[in-house]
């Protein structure tokens, strides 16, 4: 039985380059939750790319903005699972 997990991907980007932050949240159906690197593995190599909801972050963005996201979607924090990426570093 497949069940519907998702992926909030949060970008943590450069101001000066105009990409600033934002999230993607992808969705993916499987019979088990897979980790959050199995999930990006599973959805940028298996061309899976199902975008759930995106949408740009504030300049003072935090790592704890994970679970407003989560909530303000209405999603399952048990179907959720969160990966980040620094694109300043």
């Amino acid at each position: 039985m497949e069940k519907t997990y998702y992926l909030v991907h949060i970008y943590f980007g450069k101001k000066s380059e105009g990409e600033g932050n934002h999230y993607t949240v992808y969705s993916y159906r499987k019979s088990r939750r897979f980790t959050a690197r199995q999930a990006w593995y599973y959805i940028w190599h298996e061309q899976n790319k199902n975008v759930f909801a995106t949408s740009k972050l504030p300049a003072n963005a935090t790592i704890e903005d994970y679970w407003n996201i989560v909530d303000s979607l209405g999603l399952s924090k048990k179907a959720c699972d969160r990966y980040y990426t620094m694109g300043f570093i």
